[in-house]
Formats: C-alpha cells, structure tokens, sequence
C-alpha cells in the first residue's frame, strides 16, 4: 500500500462529523500528512509507507508534531514497525523542552496498536503558542490588529494574542485561517 492510499486509509477509519481533514498540512519544518482538527482536539498522523524511511520522522518531524498536536500517531507498514518503537523511545531533539508524557503513539497500517499515546502535557508554553505559531505573520497581524494590538515579530505577536485568547478561541482561529489557505491553495 503506498502513503497516498495509506492516508485515505487513516481518514476513512479515524475522522469524525465534528473534526476537519487535511492531507498535507503545513507546519512550518515539515507536512503532516493527516491532520484531524476540531475544536476539543488536534490529532496528527504521520505515515510511512513500505518505502519510506523513520530517519526524518527522529529529526524533525517527531517534535514538529508534537508542538502542533494534542496526540500523534505514526502510522507505519509493519516492516517498519521494531525500528519506530525505538525512535519513538528516543528523547526529542530541538528547542531544549521535554516533554512529561509521551503524547505519541504508534500503529500499523492494519491498525494494530503497539504504543498507546499519553496526554500531551508542556512542561514551558502550551500548545497555544506552537499552533499559532504555524500560521503566517500577515494573518498574526491581521489577528492584531482586529483585537487593537501592536503587531511585531512573529513571535512578540504570537504572545500578545496568547494574552487575549483562550484555548478554544486560538484553536478556532488556527483552523480558519488553515481552511482560508487550503482554499487559496486550491484556486490557484
């Protein structure tokens, strides 16, 4: 089965009524190749396919994810199943946080579980910050300046907002303004 018809797979068996689906969503370093997005929960999937290799998935993926998403789950065809348990036991790299539980998990391609995901919980800034930070400056600043605050770097903004907004208002915010850029992307 290749990744294109693995990710069919993973949003015909996981999405729900109350969730948004996206193939390829953008998160600064890397793509998520299935994101299911509701107002309670962001949950990401990264596949590999019988082709594809786990060495991006330590590098930079892993903790890419982890900022943007509440769980993740790394969904692989069984060969790569024995080397994703030890990468997934390996520390992440990057921004010098570590993470309290293991908000990962992993599955094959036949769905068998073999890593049950923990809440994710952030031992510095919370899950707000990472997920407005995968939007576009310009849509921080116009974020901004509808709430009558000085825009600025991304990340000054990033934090101006975070005092203004709630969990469920930033993740409301993130999907917006994903849905705007999938639909920009899609008229192009």
């Amino acid at each position: 089965m290749n990744e294109k018809q693995l990710k069919k797979k993973v949003i015909k068996k996981f999405h729900k009524k109350t969730q948004d689906a996206y193939e390829e969503l953008y998160l600064g370093r890397c793509v998520a190749d299935v994101a299911l997005l509701s107002d309670d929960s962001f949950v990401g999937y990264e596949i590999k396919s019988p082709l594809d290799s786990l060495k991006r998935w330590n590098e930079s993926q892993k903790w890419t994810y982890c900022y943007f998403f509440d769980v993740v789950w790394l969904v692989v065809d069984p060969k790569h199943v024995a080397k994703a348990i030890i990468e997934l036991e390996k520390p992440i790299a990057g921004r010098g946080n570590g993470f309290v539980s293991n908000p990962w998990g992993l599955m094959d391609s036949d769905w068998n579980i073999y890593v049950y995901p923990s809440e994710n919980k952030w031992p510095a800034r919370d899950h707000r910050f990472y997920q407005l930070d995968a939007l576009w400056a310009v849509d921080l600043r116009v974020e901004c300046k509808k709430r009558k605050i000085k825009p600025g770097r991304k990340s000054a903004m990033i934090d101006r907002l975070l005092e203004v907004l709630n969990f469920t208002e930033v993740r409301q915010l993130v999907r917006k303004y994903i849905i705007l850029h999938k639909e920009i992307k899609r008229n192009e």
